[in-house]
């Protein structure tokens, strides 16, 4: 199907709205019946209920989890009509038919975060790349769960699709940057040094790991700085880290990010 006919002929201009409210705080449903309610969407008048309902198997269900299936459903349908008149639905499969017109590669998710906000008058007040980024998630979110009506069954308006990449988690890092992403090592970043990262399970501390280089020390001292210098080279911070038989070197750094 092409834009035209997914898009009703009216337009509504879609109201953005403030990307605080858009943090994702419960499971993917009940997180898009309250985007659609804050982006002025139709609003779920349905029982209420938990995550764990999508956890059971049809056979599972009981009459009172069939009767709110069913009323998520038409919410979803409803959900569906609203989402064919919202202009940032429009630009949203624009992008998607452009690219793929273009050429076979994938827009990342920052490239489609770039492009929504160069044409969506609303998401440039606010320059911030992370509320954007909350901005689009959210209203993705809504895309998921838009249905329409096909031959008496609801289907999804549009088919999206979520891939996990699994990858040893040994060759990931981070930016060294106020507002840092994730990468792998061997791929850096431009502009922007990269290091390992650690994340603690017990607290939920994250941060970097580094190497300091004693070889400056000298540089350093004679230029009056108290410090010193972390190397960012990967394979050297690794064999540090982990030692000669398990005995961590002295000159490793943990530098926390918050």
């Amino acid at each position: 199907m092409t834009v035209e006919e997914i898009i009703s002929i009216e337009i509504d201009d879609t109201q953005i709205q403030d990307p605080k409210g858009c943090e994702p705080l419960e499971d993917a449903a009940l997180y898009a019946i309250r985007q659609s309610k804050l982006w002025g969407g139709p609003e779920y008048i349905g029982p209420e209920f938990s995550a764990h309902l999508f956890a059971k198997h049809d056979r599972e269900l009981t009459k009172q989890d069939q009767g709110i299936v069913n009323a998520i459903e038409l919410w979803s349908i409803d959900l569906g009509k609203w989402l064919k008149r919202q202009r940032l639905f429009q630009y949203l499969l624009e992008t998607f038919q452009k690219a793929d017109k273009k050429d076979n590669k994938p827009v990342t998710w920052l490239e489609l975060v770039a492009l929504l906000s160069s044409r969506e008058l609303g998401l440039k007040f606010y320059p911030k790349s992370t509320d954007r980024r909350h901005l689009c998630a959210a209203f993705f979110a809504l895309v998921a769960q838009a249905k329409e009506v096909r031959s008496g069954i609801a289907f999804p308006i549009v088919p999206t699709q979520i891939q996990l990449w699994i990858s040893e988690l040994r060759r990931l890092g981070r930016t060294v940057h106020q507002q840092p992403i994730f990468n792998w090592i061997d791929e850096p970043s431009q502009g922007f040094p990269s290091l390992p990262t650690f994340h603690c399970a017990d607290c939920g501390e994250c941060g970097w790991v580094g190497l300091r280089d004693p070889e400056k020390d000298t540089e350093i001292g004679a230029a009056a700085v108290a410090g010193f210098q972390l190397s960012a080279d990967a394979t050297k911070i690794y064999r540090s880290w982990f030692g000669y038989k398990g005995n961590r070197s002295p000159e490793i750094v943990i530098v926390d990010s918050g």
